[in-house]
């Protein structure tokens, strides 16, 4: 059909059935023209309306109230994570106050709004500002605070975003006089007057108790107040002022320690007063006349012991002495280092007995190093005398009430006993202190269950192997009216020499063997190095320590096959039978005819003997790591192979700088040290800090 004859039909059927106008505009809009649209003017049109819409939401945003949120409703409710709201509530925790290594300032304190409880942040700079300001909450404090909310899996917290939204309401009423404290008293206003005792410092502050004469009540003046007042000379007189038998004034609100134990925490200079105490000048000689009073004495630090919570420290003069009891938090600023046996002391403190007296304040006058001396020299004349110790730790034991050891140098081995108190302030030194670390120590000796031990009662005590002591080429003290000691190591027996088919006839005595090395281990749950020796009359093992196997054994010159002569004491060991103990002494091992070890590929070492000492020539290096407490381990590889070498922390602590530099670039080196396996894998181990040579 044409075109034409459509169109003839269409005109008829419209004539005979009109069309209403909105049909024509959907249907029919081709009949006649239409309007042209402009689709600019919608598009401008659109943007319009739809920022108008946003502006909308903008302005009721910017006005809408910031929700006031109860602690259960955001506690664990990720949700509300990042979210910003008010929190309000009744103090819980005492403020405390830490400064990173970068100087920034964080204060921390914890709200209760009977729905749960919620720990507040405040970061620098607002941490720094709300020092200057005082504007620190205390526990009872009514709190309001617009806080951000930090929701993680196991715990919610918040950071203030502004000071201007931190409102704090304080009782300001009368405080109700108290002379024992119970729970009851949570959140109250209280005031304690009375004498202070037992005073000790704890991480958030400084503890104390106040004798009423009815009983004891527990204060504890808050860390945070020092960085509020810390330009306050006033401030820094009352801190100063408080020793034992201070007569002190406080008042605070009673904090409910661990939700169950009392103490009053006061909450500004306004609430705390502390009469200094004026001492009688008298002479050791005298003080029997001062029983129950407080003098001040001059004296030279004699031997110190442990009793009962306290350090006793004798303090002589020309003709008499005096046991000066120190509490623990006096005795451990003492650096031991420079402040040893020997120095001279200004003690204030009250007299208890002729014979004693509780010491609250002391001053060095003249300091007398404590003396660097070989373990070897230190025997019980030098019970109670300060000392200073370099060596090697072995036989580590980390407890949370004491770190104990053994310190061993070229002379012998000697127990450290170390305070768990003492660990804990160590801070970022407690890395120094790992197994077959170098370590320099300097504390007192002691004897315990007649064993000789160095007491390391300061964290002061501590340093690097590196540490030049100042007590290094000084000779021990003598003090007044008594000679110095003479340290004598004690007598030793002659060793016979003997073969090994002999050594059961020897058990318990000090021998000398003539044989031939077959091999080095190490025993890892005894920590001693187990050489495998032979010479015409049986086989047997020689046990030592490190130091003697690292001093004489030099793997690029004595390999298997040389003969060496060992001396130690035969003992019958569970593993490894009748043994030969040289202990720490290298003068128990003289190499008599050294023979060169084996310079072996790779590839050969997969059919050698465990044991045996080789060299590696020019190999190269891959895969250098750092694990563990300073254990280096990396592959090295030549033609034939490839093969794990591991290095203990106690001889990559030597190794030269430059040495590791090529190890973690990558470069080539020799290696001298001995085959063994870890688990399944077969590895090298470098005993020794010139076992790996450019």
């Amino acid at each position: 059909m044409s075109d034409k004859h459509e169109e003839k039909d269409v005109r008829e059927l419209l004539e005979k059935h009109p069309l209403l106008d909105i049909e024509k505009q959907l249907y029919y809009h081709g009949i006649r023209p239409m309007k042209e649209i402009n689709l600019t003017k919608l598009k401008i049109l659109s943007i319009a309306f739809v920022l108008l819409g946003l502006l909308g939401i903008y302005f009721f945003a910017a006005h809408a109230p910031v929700p006031l949120v109860k602690v259960r409703d955001v506690y664990g409710n990720f949700l509300m994570n990042y979210a910003t709201v008010f929190v309000e509530g009744i103090v819980s925790s005492v403020p405390y106050v830490e400064v990173s290594s970068g100087g920034r300032v964080q204060v921390r304190f914890a709200i209760n709004d009977t729905t749960g409880e919620l720990n507040i942040y405040v970061y620098d700079p607002q941490a720094t500002e709300a020092l200057k300001k005082n504007l620190i909450p205390f526990p009872g404090d009514h709190v309001r605070a617009l806080v951000q909310i930090r929701v993680r899996e196991t715990y919610t917290y918040a950071i203030l975003q502004s000071l201007d939204f931190l409102e704090i309401k304080r009782n300001m009423s009368e405080p109700l006089n108290v002379t024992l404290l119970t729970r009851d008293l949570a959140n109250k206003y209280v005031r304690v007057s009375g004498t202070a005792t037992d005073i000790r410092e704890v991480g958030s502050g400084t503890l104390f108790e106040v004798d009423t004469g009815k009983g004891l009540v527990t204060v504890l003046w808050p860390k945070i107040l020092d960085f509020i007042y810390k330009d306050n000379k006033n401030y820094t007189y009352l801190k100063n002022n408080l020793t034992e038998g201070a007569q002190v004034d406080i008042k605070g609100v009673v904090y409910l320690y661990r939700g169950s134990s009392p103490e009053i925490i006061p909450r500004g200079i306004d609430d705390i007063w502390v009469e200094p105490i004026i001492p009688v000048t008298t002479t050791i000689n005298n003080i029997s006349n001062y029983i129950g009073k407080y003098v001040k004495i001059y004296g030279v630090m004699g031997e110190i012991n442990y009793e009962v919570g306290r350090y006793s420290v004798m303090v002589y003069n020309d003709t008499s002495r005096v046991t000066a009891m120190f509490p623990r938090n006096l005795i451990i600023e003492l650096n031991p280092f420079e402040t040893g046996t020997g120095s001279k002391l200004e003690i204030i403190g009250s007299v208890i007995s002729p014979t004693n007296m509780l010491v609250i304040k002391y001053k060095v006058l003249e300091e007398y190093p404590s003396p660097l001396l070989s373990i070897g020299n230190i025997t019980e004349a030098l019970d109670g005398y300060t000392v200073t110790v370099k060596g090697i730790i072995r036989d580590l034991t980390i407890t949370s009430s004491a770190v104990i050891f053994m310190l061993e140098d070229d002379t012998g081995l000697i127990k450290i006993f170390m305070p768990g108190s003492v660990y804990a302030s160590l801070g970022v030194r407690a890395k120094l202190i790992y197994e077959n670390a170098s370590i320099t120590l300097s504390g007192y000796v002691d004897i315990y269950r007649e064993e000789l031990e160095i007491v390391v009662y300061t964290a002061n005590g501590v340093e690097t192997y590196d540490y030049e002591p100042p007590g290094e080429g000084k000779p021990l003290p003598q003090l007044p009216g008594a000679p110095p000691p003479q340290p004598q190591p004690p007598p030793t027996e002659q060793p016979t020499t003997i073969v090994l088919g002999e050594l059961g006839n020897y058990v318990g005595s000090i021998v000398t063997i003539d044989v031939y090395l077959d091999g080095i281990q190490y025993d890892y749950d005894q920590r001693l190095y187990v050489l495998e020796v032979h010479d015409d009359t049986g086989k047997a093992y020689v046990l030592s320590s490190s130091t003697p196997v690292r001093t004489a054994i030099d793997p690029f010159v004595v390999g298997c096959g040389s003969r060496i002569k060992f001396t130690g004491t035969v003992k019958s060991d569970q593993k490894y039978g009748l043994v030969v103990d040289i202990g720490s002494d290298p003068g128990n091992i003289v190499v008599v005819e050294p023979v060169a070890p084996l310079e072996v590929n790779i590839k050969d070492l997969y059919n050698m003997s465990l044991g045996v000492i080789v060299v590696l020539k020019n190999v190269s290096v891959t895969g250098f790591n750092v694990i563990g407490s300073g254990n280096w381990i990396f592959t090295a590889i030549d033609s034939t192979g490839l093969i794990k070498v591991y290095v203990p922390a106690s001889v990559a602590s030597n190794i030269p700088a430059d040495i590791r530099s090529i190890l973690e670039s990558g470069g080539k080196v020799t290696i001298a040290g001995y085959l063994t396996t870890y688990g399944s894998q077969l590895e090298i181990v470098v005993y020794t800090s010139n076992g790996i040579i450019a």
